[in-house]
């Protein structure tokens, strides 16, 4: 028997347990992982894809208004 230690971190509501089960692929018994990171692919992919939104705002938006700002000032100006 082979053990090894696995620590997960994910947010969300949950009250209760988590019930894991062991993924092997059968032509390569070396490589296992737990159905828990797969029970949650679509929470964590819909939650990386709305940071990655977030985050992008976030730099764009600042670039944008400082150059639009200067435009106007140039207008002004001229």
């Amino acid at each position: 028997m082979v053990t090894c230690p696995v620590s997960y971190l994910f947010s969300g509501l949950h009250a209760g347990d988590h019930c894991i089960g062991i993924i092997a692929d059968p032509a390569r018994l070396d490589i296992v992982t737990t159905d828990l990171g797969h029970d949650r692919l679509r929470n964590r992919t819909i939650t990386l894809l709305v940071s990655a939104v977030l985050i992008g705002g976030c730099i764009v938006g600042p670039i944008t208004s400082l150059l639009g700002n200067r435009g106007a000032s140039r207008g002004a100006a001229g």
